[in-house]
C-alpha cells in the first residue's frame, strides 16, 4: 500500500470510530492504520480501545502485542501476545514468524515453540507390512 493509500485509509478508519465507537473492528482498523504508518504509540491506544469493547478479540491483543514490541516493551507485548493466543490458537504459526524476538520470554516458551512433527501413516494400514522370512 502506498503512503497516500495508508494516509487516506486512516482518515476513515478514524472517522469509522468517530460513527461507530461502540464497533470494536473500527478500532482495530485505526490500530492497523496508525501501526501501518509506524504510529506504534497511537495504535496502541487504538487496540486498547478495541480491547475495551471487546475484551475476547484475540487479533487486537496480537496487534497489540506488535505494536508493543516496536515500541520496546517486550513485557507487555509477551503479556498480550500469551492472551491472544489464549483466545486463539490458530495465531500460533504467524506468532513464531512475527514475535521471534520473544521467544526466550518468560511463560512464551509453550507458544511459540516448534510444533512437533508426527509421522504419516497412509490411510488403512494399522502397521508396517512384516517380511515373510527368507530361507
Amino acid at each position: 500500500m502506498k503512503r497516500g493509500d495508508q494516509a487516506r485509509a486512516l482518515e476513515y478508519a478514524l472517522r469509522a470510530t468517530e460513527i461507530a465507537p461502540a464497533n470494536p473492528q473500527c478500532w482495530s482498523n485505526l490500530g492497523l492504520s496508525h501501526l501501518q504508518l509506524r504510529q506504534f504509540e497511537e495504535s496502541k491506544l487504538a487496540y486498547l480501545r478495541a480491547i475495551s469493547v471487546d475484551p475476547n478479540r484475540a487479533e487486537a491483543y496480537y496487534s497489540l502485542g506488535l505494536a508493543e514490541m516496536h515500541l520496546g516493551e517486550a513485557s507487555a507485548a509477551a503479556d498480550h501476545l500469551v492472551q491472544a493466543l489464549t483466545l486463539k490458537a490458530e495465531l500460533r504459526p504467524q506468532a513464531r514468524h512475527e514475535f521471534i524476538s520473544l521467544v526466550g520470554h518468560p511463560g512464551l516458551a509453550e507458544w511459540l515453540a516448534p510444533e512437533p512433527v508426527r509421522p504419516v501413516r497412509k490411510a488403512g494400514r494399522s502397521r508396517p507390512k512384516r517380511k515373510a522370512p527368507t530361507r
